[in-house]
């Protein structure tokens, strides 16, 4: 079955208004045979007796037009494809017609291996491209080069934590206000206390003649937020520039990096640092941090201390990975949090409205996959693009990028309690 891509900004496919329409229940994903998707196979010869009958997907496989009917009602292809009991899930470029809605979606396809390379650290994985000129997803797309992040300096760690040690302190303290505060829960088996209603309702049911309640105790346990956090950190060229006697952009992302992962640590939430930069649509260079699997210790304090700036900005194909990690984290709330200098730019004509429309429609990913994304930048310009980027309330401009450490800290906060 044909699987809708992404919309258009606006909600409007190339030929009109999008279409949507709810599956009465989703066939299950079937995997491609045996050369079936292979370029320039004849298809199989096939002599209509009768009137065909429309259908989803033939069950030969064949490849079916991409240009079909648009005045089809949406809900007459749901109907059709409910009625499958197994379907392809591909992607093609292009607006789609219709999107099918489902209570239980499939996996996302994964990104694809760039030739000749192996998955996890050190691998190269491609991810779509968009653009805005033929709304549709442009190939090959952009290839993100996974390194690891090189290890700075100890003596820049202790140095950094003691002589801001009263600052990080009253920070510390402020999130410890959003910490999972403990609840009670009555009418338990067991537990510390008594529930003196449940007692009074069971005896009063027991006098009546229903057996007496077991459920007589009250318990306290503590809530789980459930929550996977991304920092995503834009190392382009131009962190290298100065911003006050002796102080460049990355002395101060770094600063601020140190002080979130204490204080996300304190917290006991899953989050996990990616820092991105590069050079070219084949060498987005995405630098792991610290993993969501890995607990903050020296060993991410130095990493962070490492981080200089390097080449360009191509920030689409890095939210796309970020996205796809978050995705992986079995979380009800994902938050991605991006930290950038500056617009989307690069060696060749990702600068100007391409590299921003291909942001924004990362971003416009990252939503519709239920991810909260929000940018802090210092970039004096952010707010001729980033308001049709992130939208209204969805972006920061920090005025003094000096103060970066404690608006990033304040602005994670309340992200976080919403």
């Amino acid at each position: 079955a044909a699987a809708a891509g992404p919309a258009a900004p606006g909600g409007e496919a190339a030929g009109g208004p999008l279409r949507s329409a709810r599956l009465a229940r989703r066939p299950e994903v079937r995997r491609a045979g045996k050369d079936e998707d292979e370029d320039g196979a004849p298809g199989p010869v096939m002599v209509q007796t009768a009137q065909p009958h429309q259908q989803a997907e033939d069950p030969l496989g064949m490849q079916r037009p991409s240009d079909r009917d648009a005045a089809t009602a949406a809900e007459e292809f749901a109907d059709a494809l409910s009625e499958l009991a197994q379907a392809r899930l591909v992607s093609a470029p292009g607006q789609p017609k219709e999107v099918l809605l489902s209570d239980d979606p499939p996996a996302a396809a994964p990104a694809q291996l760039a030739p000749g390379a192996a998955g996890g650290e050190g691998g190269r994985l491609r991810y779509p491209e968009w653009d805005w000129r033929s709304l549709s997803y442009a190939g090959p797309g952009a290839t993100v080069c996974l390194r690891p992040a090189a290890a700075g300096p100890q003596q820049w760690v202790e140095q950094t934590l003691a002589g801001r040690a009263a600052t990080l302190h009253t920070l510390r303290r402020r999130f410890e206000l959003l910490r999972a505060q403990r609840t009670r829960v009555r009418q338990q088996p067991d537990g510390d206390e008594i529930d003196l209603q449940a007692w009074l309702d069971g005896q009063a049911d027991y006098r009546a003649g229903l057996p007496l309640a077991q459920g007589l105790y009250l318990s306290q346990r503590r809530a789980r937020r459930d929550m996977a956090v991304m920092l995503l950190v834009d190392v382009s060229g131009s962190t290298d520039g100065w911003i006050a006697a002796g102080r460049r952009v990355i002395d101060v992302e770094r600063e601020a990096l140190l002080f979130v992962c204490v204080a996300l640590d304190g917290l006991g939430e899953r989050f996990c640092v990616q820092a991105f930069s590069g050079e070219g649509p084949q060498g987005v260079v995405v630098r792991s941090v610290k993993a969501f699997d890995e607990a903050y210790d020296g060993a991410v304090a130095r990493r962070i201390a490492g981080l200089e700036p390097e080449a360009y900005t191509r920030a689409g194909a890095a939210l796309r990975h970020a996205s796809a990690l978050l995705m992986a984290q079995p979380a009800a709330h994902r938050l991605l949090l991006l930290l950038s200098d500056g617009k989307p730019n690069d060696v060749d004509g990702y600068a100007g409205r391409y590299g921003v429309e291909d942001m924004r429609q990362a971003v416009a990913e990252a939503r519709l996959q239920g991810i909260a994304p929000f940018c802090l930048t210092i970039d004096r310009q952010a707010a001729n693009y980033l308001p049709q980027v992130f939208g209204a309330r969805q972006y920061a401009l920090l005025a003094h990028p000096e103060l970066l450490p404690t608006v990033l800290l304040d602005w994670l906060r309340q992200l976080m309690a919403r």
